[in-house]
């Protein structure tokens, strides 16, 4: 967003000077074509609707979209939709359950369970209403794990790779599978220099990737077949 990069730069980029005004501008702007690109306006009105309730959908354990968080008695066929809305204007980003770990990975995603990220970081903590101390401070706050989850989304999509994550049961979950020359490669994000990771080392066992990628506050380095990746570099992740 180039007049939220101006704002921060005017303020000698100083985060915690920031002005959001611009970033609440764009928002407004997005909520306003919401109306002006639909059919009518029930349609807008749940396209805005999932479009807000994404932090909180974000916000549980599990992170996968329930349509019961929209409102009571929400279907799929009612908003389904206006998900599709969100998706083909890339404000937001879908992240599809892989049923199995087989290349090619496409057939074998679960389109009934997804998660859905924002296409900008900066909308994300605007709506999440999350101040800007509370990100760049050393808290132990679960919510920076999923901004950094989402921020790494958007990486991967602007690198077109394909969203997918991975389940197993309730005992492990990995944030996003790939496939390049390497073969099928998990990626786990972690927010800070803290990576024990319990589901990275269940996956690695189960499927014995060539490697496994972990991005997170520490620098580039390869250990017990995990590649890491700073935070700050997850656009080299190809």
């Amino acid at each position: 967003m180039p007049a939220c990069v101006k704002e921060f730069i005017k303020k000698n980029t100083d985060i915690m000077l920031y002005n959001p005004i611009e970033l609440q501008s764009i928002i407004s702007s997005y909520i306003t074509d919401m109306g002006k690109y639909t059919t009518n306006s029930s349609e807008t009105v749940k396209i805005e609707t999932v479009y807000n309730s994404i932090p909180k959908q974000l916000g549980k354990e599990d992170k996968k979209f329930r349509y019961s968080l929209l409102k009571e008695g929400a279907t799929k066929s009612s908003y389904e939709s206006a998900i599709d809305w969100l998706v083909s204007s890339k404000m937001v980003y879908k992240c599809n359950l892989l049923n199995k770990i087989e290349i090619p990975l496409k057939p074998y995603e679960n389109t009934e369970k997804f998660k859905l990220y924002f296409s900008d970081t900066g909308i994300f903590t605007e709506l999440s209403q999350i101040a800007y101390r509370d990100i760049m401070l050393n808290l132990d706050m679960m919510f920076k794990g999923v901004i950094a989850e989402n921020y790494i989304a958007i990486q991967l999509a602007t690198n077109n790779i394909p969203l997918y994550y991975w389940q197993s049961g309730n005992k492990a979950e990995i944030d996003f599978v790939l496939y390049n020359e390497d073969g099928i490669i998990p990626v786990e994000v972690k927010a800070s220099d803290n990576t024990q990771s319990k589901s990275l080392k269940v996956y690695m066992e189960k499927y014995n990737p060539k490697y496994g990628v972990r991005v997170s506050t520490k620098n580039f380095g390869f250990t017990n077949g995990i590649k890491s990746i700073p935070l700050y570099a997850a656009f080299c992740i190809k």
